[in-house]
């Protein structure tokens, strides 16, 4: 069995991240979708409300060989324990490339079993973006084309529940 995992934050999910995690599920027999921390971002959503809205966007795109989990630690380490053979990222601009090339270097340092498959983003997500959404969100714009419609509510919900 091929296992890949699709890492990332996930702040919130968008119609980007979809995309590429649907591809990665045709290349792949096994895909986990995680939400891993990241010290250098504060998450406007908790590691469970993320997870809560990736498992509703999979089910509704029935993706069934894909699973939403999250993970405190290095993404070497899930992915061992995940048997996972490749990590997926999607990559939107020259900067995205560079940085995910610098992060597949010292992975391949720490795991060399662990390959890195960079999908390119489709021309139409290249300026979706987590931090756009959540910019968006702050001043009340329409974030409806930007992220899967089944959760539109549920992030409209939980950013409300955080003001209060």
């Amino acid at each position: 069995m091929r296992i890949a995992v699709v890492p990332g934050s996930f702040d919130p999910i968008t119609i980007a991240h979809c995309d590429i995690i649907a591809r990665a599920a045709k290349l792949f027999d096994l895909v986990y979708v995680c939400v891993l921390a990241n010290i250098n971002k504060r998450s406007m959503f908790t590691s469970e409300q993320r997870v809560g809205m990736m498992q509703k966007v999979l089910k509704d795109m029935k993706l069934d060989n894909c699973k939403a989990t999250s993970y405190e630690g290095l993404l070497i380490d899930f992915a061992k324990e995940a048997s996972a053979v490749a990590t997926v990222r999607g990559v939107r601009s020259i900067s995205d490339y560079e940085a995910e090339l610098a992060m597949a270097d010292i992975n391949n340092k720490l795991n060399n079993a662990l390959e890195t498959v960079i999908l390119l983003s489709r021309p139409e997500h290249r300026a979706v973006s987590s931090s756009v959404v959540r910019e968006i969100l702050a001043f009340g714009g329409d974030i409806s084309e930007l992220v899967p419609m089944i959760i539109v509510d549920d992030i409209k919900a939980y950013y409300n529940r955080k003001d209060a």
